[in-house]
């Protein structure tokens, strides 16, 4: 699970569902709400029982995203809601895989901080 300063509540998945921004790749669908007047980052993970029948699949393909999500967690920028939610296709991904499209995702949302190399 993501650590719980950082979850999204129940009844705000909805709208940022309904009026975040959408950027898709292959395999993972980001949707990403800017909330300016914040500084919290809130984010979720969520696989669907059309990627998968089998719960096992599922978790599996969660816990991978998750972890990825919180790796990615100190270098977003403030105020920002997000759902990574997977598509059909990430059955078939490696971890490698889902770590590239969802970094690529969040570096295309603008979500990521931009990095000073000393």
């Amino acid at each position: 699970m993501l650590p719980k300063q950082h979850r999204i509540p129940t009844n705000t998945l909805q709208s940022v569902f309904k009026t975040g921004r959408l950027f898709r790749s292959q395999c993972v669908v980001l949707y990403v709400q800017k909330t300016p007047h914040t500084s919290e980052i809130k984010g979720a993970v969520v696989v669907g029982k059309k990627v998968s029948k089998q719960a096992v699949t599922r978790n599996y393909l969660k816990r991978v995203a998750r972890s990825v999500v919180i790796q990615k967690i100190p270098y977003i920028q403030p105020g920002v809601y997000f759902i990574v939610a997977l598509a059909p296709d990430a059955r078939a991904q490696q971890y490698t895989n889902i770590k590239q499209h969802i970094e690529h995702l969040f570096s295309v949302a603008g979500i990521i901080k931009q990095q000073t190399y000393v």
